[in-house]
This record gives C-alpha cells, structure tokens and sequence, in this order.
C-alpha cells in the first residue's frame, strides 16, 4: 500500500490544480473578451475599468508608487502601469510567462517587482520599462513579495512553501527560508528591516531573523490559512488574518497571542495598522472591512515619550534665567563656574508617565545621574564644549533622548548699553536714560554717566535736560562684582521746535468740474497741505489718515494729494507733517461725503455670434444708495428692462449697447459698451422630436381641406427617412388627431426633449378666433395677450356650436410651450393667417379661408426665447392648396427644401434660416405666378436661426486606381475600387473601360486592351440613398516592346557527353509562347529550357 498524503499536502495540490484551471480559465475568456471588444458595463461612481486580462482578487495585485505618480495593476497578460490622475496607461510590462500575481514598488519608487504563476520575480526600472533581472529559483508560483524597508533586499513567499531573500542590486538569492509545510501566502517585513514575518496555508506565521536566516519563533493558534500579516510601524505587534475567520494580535518577540479578533463570516484576506498604531483594519472575503481599536481592547503599542528641558542660570542674587531649551535651541553658552539648573519637566509621555530621567554631563556616552526627580542642578568649572543628553524612561520602558551643547567659557566683563527718550528731543524736554547692561556672569554694581556738555550721573538711570540745539556723545561705563567694567557711547541730537499742521481740500466731479456742494463717493478730492510751516527748518513729510482710525494711510513729501472716498458719511481726515529735525505736528478736519452712482454692465459670451442667446447683467456701482430701475438699448432698434437681461441679435455686425440706472434718490447715470457680433455657425440638436398633426376630414366642422392629412404624413415619412428616430415622432391624422390624443402627445414632448434637443412641431388644418372668457380657468398664461380675443387650433372632434370648449386654446398651446425644456423649438403651421409679429404664434389654421370666423394673430401666448415659428402666411393672407402639387404650396416647398434645396452654402445641413429663406422665395414666386395674388411666410421668434432641422445625403465619392501604371497592349491591368461614403455606404458600380467594355462588380476582372492608344476609364457608384459619384482616368496603353532572345547554361566548360542545361533569359513586352533551339551539331529543341 502507497505512503499516505497528509491533510496539509492535499489541500496544497487542490488548490493548485484549482487555481491553474481558474487561471487557464480566466486567461481564455480575457483573450476571448479582448477579441470580440466585449465589455462589461461600469458600476456606479467607477471611473474606468483597468486590466489588459484578468485580475485575481487580492490586495497585492494593485500598488501605488510611493510618490503617487504609478499605479501598478497585475493581470494575466502582465503588469499595468497607468497614471493614476488620468489612469491613461504608460506602459505594458510583459515577459512573465505565466499570470501576473502580486506587484510591490521599491521604497524610493526606482524599481517595480512582480511575482508570476511562472514561479519567477521580475524586476522593472519604472521609469524605462525595462526588465532588470529575472530572479529564478523556486519551484511553484510566487504568491507573494515585498521589498526590505532600505530596499535593499526582496522577499518572495512561494508555493513551493519557501521565503526568499532576494539582493536587489545582485539578483543573487541570499537566502532561503524553509519550514513552512504549506505555501506561504504573504510575508512583512519588520520596520528596522531585520526580521521577517510569513504566513502560511500551513496555518502558522513564522518569525525569521533575516542576518542568520534562522526562524526564531513559530506563531501557532490558527484554524484555518494564514492569508495576510503586517507589522505595526513600531514593530510591537504582528497581526494575522485567516481563513478561520479570524485576526490574531502576536506579541512577535515572546510569540505570545495578545487577543484574538472574531467577526467576519469568511476568510480574512488583509489586514493594515493605522499610522499612530490605534487602529487595525481587516478586509474579508464577507464583502466588509473591519476597523478594530486597540486603544479599546487594550493592546495598542507604547508611543514613547518625548524629551525635552530647558538651561537656566541660579545668579549668586535674584531670580533664575533662562538661557535655552531643547525645543528651540540646541546650543547655548555659560561662564565657569555658574550654577545651571537642568529642567526637564517639559518632557512629556503621552500614555502613562515618566519613571526615570538619566543625564550625561561629559560627552562620554555614560549617563552620570540616574533620578526620578525632572529638575538637578550641574557647576562646570572647566571651560569647554559639552554634549549634554537627557534620557527618559516611561513606565512600560520606552525611551527618548534630548541632547544640548553647553559651551563654557571664561569670565567675562559686562557689557554696556543704554536708551534715552524721547529720540530727538528739543530744549525744551526732559531726557530720560535707561540702562539696558547686562552682566554674563555676574551683576553690575556701578554705573558713570557723561552726558556730553559736562554733566555727569552715577544713577542707573538718570534725566537730564539740554540747553541747547546740538549734538552731544553721551558716554556710560559700568562695572560689575568682579570688578570689570565696559563703556558704550551714543550720540544724542537735541533739536528745536516742531513744525505746525494746516491743511484745505477741494472736490472734484470726474469730469474735473468744481463741486459747490460736498464731493461723492469715489470722486477725487484734492488735499492741500501747503499751509502748514516749519518755525525753524523745513517740512520732509506729509502723512494723511483717511478714516480716522488712527492708522495713517498715505505718506509722502508733497504738500498736496488727491483721494477717493469709497463709502458715503462723515470722515475725520487728519494730517501729520514732519519736518527735517524729525519732529511732528497734526491737524484734524471733518468731511461730509454724499452717495456715489456709476453705471456698468457686463455680458456673456463676449464675443457672440449672430442669433446666439447674450446675457447681459448690471455690474453698476452705487454707493448709500439703491437701483430703482434698469434701461437698456440695444442699437438695433430693441429695448429691455431689469437688472439681467438676454437678447439676440439677428445679423453680424458691431452694436453699442447702453444702460441707464436711476437710483431711489432719484440719481441716474449710463454707460454704453460695443458688442462685435459673428457670423454664427450651425447648431446640431443632441435628439430630435416631432409632433405631426393634419385634419382634413372633421367630424362636424365644415369645409374639409384637400392635403391637410396627406401633407402631415409626407412630413412624418421625411422627418424618419432624415434621420429623426421612429420612436420620437407622433402622427395624428383626421379622426386621430382629437383634443385628448393632442394634449397626450404634447405632454409626450414635454416629459422627454431635453434642452439641447430638437421640437419640431407640424399643424396643417382649420383655425378660429374667438372671445376670451376671464373666467376661464385655463387663461393662466402669464403672457396671455390681453387683446380681449382666444385663438384655437380647430381638431377633428370639435363642436361648431361650443368651439371654445372643444378646441385647444391659444392660452394653454403656450403654457405648454413654456413648460418645454428644449431650447431649440420649431413650430411650422400651414394655415390662413398664420403670420404675426416676433411675440409669438398668432394664428393656427391651414387652407381656404374658414368660414367659421375670421383669425386674427396671436398676441404673446409664450415666451418667444428658444422657439422659431414658421408660417405658411401674413395674418392677413390665405395659405394656398395646389391639386397640381397635390399638397399645400407651403408644405410642398417646406419638403422641397428639407430635401436639401434649401442648403444654400452646400453643406448638407439645413437651417432654418436657410429653410425660411427657400420657403419664402418660392412661395411668393409660386403664389404670384399661379395665381396672381401674394403669400409671404413669415418666421418669428428668439429661437436660434442655425438650429440644425436635417441634415441630407451626401453623395458618394467615387475613385479608383489600377495596377500596373505602365501598360502595354495584352498587358493583364487590375483595377482596384477606392470609393468611399461618409454617411452611408456604397451599394453599386458600374466600369466603363472606355473599349465598349464594362462591368458592374466592385472588383472587376483583369481588363487588358488590344490596341494601344489612350483609353478614358469611368467608375460610378451608387449609395445606399441613391446619390450617385463618379470619376474618369485617362489609361495609355503602350504597343509591345519587341523580344530580346538571351540564354545561359551550365557547366560553362563542359566535357565530352556530359550533359549541360541551358536556360531561357529572354525578354519582351508579352508572354513569350514559343522557343526553337539550335545546338550547332544538328540537334534541336522546342523546350524553353532544354538539357
């Protein structure tokens, strides 16, 4: 009977031979996924789905660089490097030959590693691309790899249960870690770089000392597959995670469990401690991630404490001085001799306390002084540089040390110093002195004054007053208690009387007329110091505080300045003058300054285009007062109100636009601009939707109308074959087209066109105009035109006697309008009288005249802006049916024009500006030529004139080239199709070779001419909307060059009856056919290439 496999052992060859088919697996349906452009839609908020392959579901198959620069994504055709702002890739890593399944970047970014199923580590320069070295020597796939913390040094955990120690600058394996029974699944590395910690599918974590290679310690309490570990960033704790559903907490260096951390529901694929060591997060194949606090359960790491004191001198007398601390200096000196108190109760411990503090005095690396008590006392006697460091214990035996250089020096003398005050005083002041000595070492016991005019003092700090206007040497020498002494001297200069202040201000208007009354905010109002006077000398500057606040604002030498008040009220202007002596006077007025109004506006786009939408808004400046109201003037013929405004301009073109304001007070100011208005460009709408409408036969209302109905349906039949989806128009014709099927697809419209889409809406049938009823609740327009009069789109299902009630009303047409979304609307009504002014529609019906009442326009039922309305007439003119057209004679050219004979500029967009300009020439033409009277469309409306309506079929492109360019007569061509359709496709061709011979397929045969001369060879295509192109090349044909017979054989020197090969080199301009040889002893052939 054969050995027994173990547990462990068994495992291991299933999840290998898993995890190989699922890799195989994977890779098969990323090749195949890549193949056919498969892809899977995003989740919500996911920027870009990342992987050239796929990717396993680990924590190690994502890195980023430590300068954030790289994102590294291991896949299964090899690693990603993207960036991570833009995930754009930069580049491809490839050369593993097996998946791609863990990747780590080295501490200082240079180099990339990655771990493969090929059961090698790569390493990568990150910023070339390149593959360093390939690393070789284990046997089973690397699971995991992690760079040492100096980089240094690579370890890899294996399938084939080993670590290794990888040198990163040698590629040499340095050392092979064994023990593990099972595949180690993820490795740590300990933040000093000299221990290594492993997790194993053995169910243990394994502690190796990394200069010996020995495992030091065996962590063992597991259930299940170590999956993750991790050290703290102080190296205390090591946490595992595992397939038992649990964490663990290890104490790596006495291999005890701390704690054991319960409440995932499955595998524990990663774990992390946060930065301060307070947290631990841990990631399970449950879909949650835990954050646990250590603080809480009691195994948070020690934070060390912090060091710190301070130096102070014990003088013989008086209080202590400080002379430094570590915080802020790290060097101070002292005189031999002094008494230093060393202070270290600025030391801190942030979680427990200090139990121990050690002092070095002598720089040898020896504490000298172990106490619990912060504060001692050291006297060096010796001058000297010396290195003093504080190390402090906490109570669970963590450390920090402060250090300070203490440089001792001789006895020195004192120094001298003095201030007196005021700086500059006059005959007149009382000088006071100040000592400001100091002694290093000591104290200063005495002190001598000369004051420079043979006064003398031995205060320490002295008044004195001069006599005179001079420059004295005042001189003080002090001595100290070990009888030095040191001497300062500072000149004083005693000066005369100070200058007087006077000031006087004048307003000016901005047009630099003298204001009688007070001046505004914002004008300029000229200061005038030239009052003021020096008794004795001269004035050398000026100073003026605007506000009063005591804080002066402007400085300079010239007696006069200007300045602008930017509110309104009363403001205490003071002025300060200083003459050449340094002395000061100031004076004080008060200024009364009343409101300020200036016109301004501003407008966006700036630089727009003829029909775009401009926004203009106030940017006036008013100061204690309010806009009361706003007046614009546009400069082509338009005015408007209101603080913002939005106005199009119909044609190119420069204008100056003005505004007027007119404040509360009853102030008023303008200011005009120029606004350059372009050319506008076509506008192209996201979506299109239509709503058709046309009643020819009515239920009850009479006379029927002949095209009505058809014309509604030939626009439908368009607008679909033009490109507008089948699903986004709506037809209603004749007994469909009812007041309730109407306002449904109306609230259709609504619901569904967004703002950068197209509305075209279509109405051919009877209007009527009849009286407004006030009380009608669905005259709440607030447009309504107020003219005393509805108008009504005549329906199929309407009642002649109660036409109010049972057509659609002006009123609620316009509600619906202004409810739209879209900004690009069009109405196009053939009707009677369906003309009106740039407010809005003013009438509906289409054909004869109706005998039901005559309509009038519509006077502002909608809000004009966004919408273009097109109608078949004036307000004054019948819409005419043509039987010869078979459709009303608006309709028929509408069509015409939507075909693409309206494309003025030929390029196969039609706008309604140059729809309406089609529309309107013939019409008129056509109206006037037939039947001897006149029907102008109008448009109208602030909708945009270039909206897009249709764009219409581009012909084909029709081109060919052919195959040999040099030809000769019999010569075989092949002529190849380079034809092409950029809006369709190409369905048909048809060849003429200009001999009579033609063909219809796209790739002809050979062609090859009998005769030379030239030949004019055409190509027509036909696309897949008709259109037709076509295009003709001349073809010369060359007669055939004559042959040149030639020929070699071999041996060239051949022996008696030895055989000898002869082969044909002729050349000529056709096919060779036939050969006659003679060989000179009477033998021939007819062979091309005879023995």
């Amino acid at each position: 009977m054969g050995a027994v496999m173990g547990p462990s052992r068994i495992r291991k060859r299933l999840v290998n031979w898993r995890l190989w088919l699922v890799l195989a697996l994977a890779t098969v349906l990323a090749f195949s996924a890549l193949g056919q452009g498969a892809e899977t839609p995003l989740p919500e908020g996911v920027v870009m789905r990342l992987g050239l392959g796929w990717i396993a579901i680990e924590d190690r198959t994502i890195a980023f660089s430590p300068d954030g620069k790289y994102l590294a994504v291991a896949t299964s055709l090899g690693v990603e490097l993207r960036d991570p702002a833009t995930l754009e890739l930069i580049r491809f890593l490839q050369g593993h030959i097996g998946p791609v399944l863990c990747v780590a970047f080295s501490p200082d970014g240079g180099y990339l590693a990655s771990g493969s199923g090929d059961d090698t580590v790569k390493l990568w320069d990150v910023r070339t691309g390149e593959c360093i070295r390939t690393l070789e020597g284990h046997t089973n796939y690397v699971e995991s790899i992690a760079f040492s913390p100096d980089g240094g040094y690579l370890a890899s955990g294996s399938g084939d249960d080993t670590v290794k120690l990888w040198d990163v600058r040698t590629g040499e394996c340095v050392r092979t870690l064994e023990g593990h029974t099972d595949y180690v699944a993820s490795i740590a590395f300990s933040p000093d770089g000299k221990y290594l910690a492993s997790g194993s599918f053995d169910e243990t974590v394994k502690l190796w000392d990394l200069r010996t290679g020995e495992c030091i310690r065996t962590l063992e309490g597991h259930k299940g597959w170590v999956e993750s570990v991790v050290f703290s960033l102080d190296g205390r704790l090591l946490a595992s995670g595992s397939f038992d559903e649990t964490v663990k907490l290890w104490d790596p260096w006495t291999g005890e469990c701390i704690r054991t951390l319960e409440g995932h529901t499955w595998s524990v694929g990663s774990v992390a401690f946060s930065p301060d060591g307070k947290y631990l997060a841990s990631a399970s194949g449950d879909g949650t991630v835990l954050i646990w606090d250590l603080v809480a359960l009691g195994v948070a790491p020690n934070t060390s404490p912090k060091a710190s004191f301070a130096v102070y001198r014990i003088p013989i007398t008086g209080e202590r001085e400080r002379i430094g601390t570590t915080r802020t200096v790290r060097r101070i000196e002292v005189i031999s001799g002094v008494l230093l108190e060393f202070d270290a109760t600025s030391s801190r411990d942030p979680d427990g306390k200090i139990v121990k503090y050690e002092w070095d005095w002598k720089s040898d690396g020896t504490f000298d002084l172990s106490t619990r008590e912060p504060i001692v006392y050291k006297r060096y006697e010796k001058p000297g540089t010396y290195e003093v460091t504080l190390r402090v214990t906490d109570d669970r035996g963590a450390t920090s040390t402060a250090v300070m250089t203490v440089v001792v020096g001789e006895k020195a003398p004192p120094v001298a110093d003095f201030t007196f005050s005021p700086g500059k005083p006059t005959v007149r002041d009382v000088v006071k002195f100040t000592d400001r000595s100091h002694d290093p070492d000591g104290k200063i016991v005495a002190w001598h004054w000369g004051f420079g005019d043979g006064d003398t003092s031995t205060e320490r700090n002295p008044t004195h007053r001069y006599a005179e206007k001079k420059t004295f040497t005042v001189k003080l020498t002090v001595t100290d208690d070990d009888g030095l002494s040191a001497t300062v001297e500072k000149e004083i200069i005693v000066v005369n009387l100070p200058p007087v202040a006077s000031f006087t201000w004048e307003a000016l208007s901005p047009e630099g007329m003298h204001l009688l009354v007070q001046p505004r905010t914002r004008d300029r109002v000229t200061f005038d110091a030239s009052g003021s006077k020096d008794p004795d000398g001269r004035i050398v500057k000026y100073e003026w505080d605007w506000d009063g606040d005591g804080t002066f604002d402007e400085s300079g030498t010239s007696p006069t300045t200007t300045h602008a008040f930017q509110s309104c009220g009363t403001f205490r202007v003071t002025l300060r003058v200083t003459d050449d002596d340094g002395l000061t006077d100031q004076v004080a007025k008060e200024v009364n300054v009343q409101p300020f109004v200036q016109a301004d506006f501003g407008f966006s786009p700036p630089e727009p285009a003829a029909g775009e939408l401009v926004e203009f808004h106030d940017t006036s400046a008013v100061v204690c007062d309010q806009i009361a109201s706003w007046s614009w003037s546009f400069d082509d013929g338009t005015v408007a109100t209101g603080k913002f405004v939005s106005k199009r301009f119909d044609s190119p073109g420069t204008y100056t636009v003005t505004l007027t304001i007119t404040t509360q007070s009853g102030l008023t100011d303008k200011t005009s601009r120029t606004i350059v208005v372009s050319e506008s460009e076509p506008v192209f709408p996201a979506q299109k939707w239509a709503l058709i409408i046309g009643v020819s036969r009515y239920r009850r209302v009479r006379p029927p109308l002949s095209y009505a109905a058809s014309d509604a349906q030939a626009m439908a039949q368009f607008l679909q074959e033009a490109g507008f989806p089948p699903d986004h128009i709506k037809v209603l014709v004749d007994q469909d087209a009812t007041l309730v099927n109407v306002q449904a697809e109306l609230d259709w419209l609504r619901r569904n066109a967004a703002p950068q889409d197209l509305v075209v809406i279509y109405f051919s049938g009877h209007g009527y105009q009849g009286k407004d009823d006030p009380n009608d609740l669905r005259n709440r327009n607030p447009n309504d035109e107020e003219d005393g009069l509805d108008e009504f789109f005549v329906l199929y299902d309407a009642i002649p006697d109660s036409l109010e009630a049972t057509c659609l009303r002006d009123d609620d047409f316009g509600v619906f309008l202004d409810s739209l979304r879209s900004e690009h609307v069009v109405i196009l009504f053939d009707s009677c009288y369906s003309g009106g002014g740039a407010r809005g529609v003013k009438a509906l019906p289409r054909g004869a005249k109706p005998v039901l009442g005559k309509l009038d326009i519509f006077t502002g039922d909608f809000s004009p802006r966004g919408k273009i309305v097109l109608a078949a007439s004036r307000e004054d003119q019948e819409s005419y049916e043509a039987p010869q057209l078979k459709h009303g004679v608006f309709t028929y050219f509408l069509l015409k024009g939507l075909k693409g004979e309206a494309d003025a500029d030929q390029d196969h967009n039609i706008t309604m500006e140059e729809l309406y300009q089609y529309v309107s020439d013939k019409v008129e033409d056509w109206v006037r030529r037939n039947r001897g009277v006149e029907q102008h469309p109008t448009l109208y409306g602030q909708g945009y004139p270039k909206v897009v309506v249709v764009t219409t079929n581009m012909p084909p492109v029709a081109e060919f080239t052919w195959s040999p360019q040099e030809a000769f007569v019999g010569t075989q061509i092949t002529f190849q199709d380079c034809s092409y359709d950029e809006d369709g496709s190409i369905v048909a061709w048809h060849w003429e070779f200009g001999d009579g011979v033609s063909s219809d397929e796209r790739v002809p045969p050979p062609h090859s001419y009998s005769t030379p001369g030239t030949y004019w060879v055409t190509l027509t295509v036909t696309d897949d909307k008709g259109a037709i192109g076509q295009v003709t090349h001349p073809l010369t044909i060359e007669p055939p060059p004559p042959i040149t017979p030639d020929f070699i054989w071999y041996p060239e020197g051949p022996f008696c009856m030895e055989e000898v090969q002869f082969v044909d080199r002729s050349q000529g301009g056709m096919e060779i056919v036939a050969w006659q040889w003679d060989f000179g002893d009477g033998d021939t052939s007819s062979e091309q290439n005879p023995r």
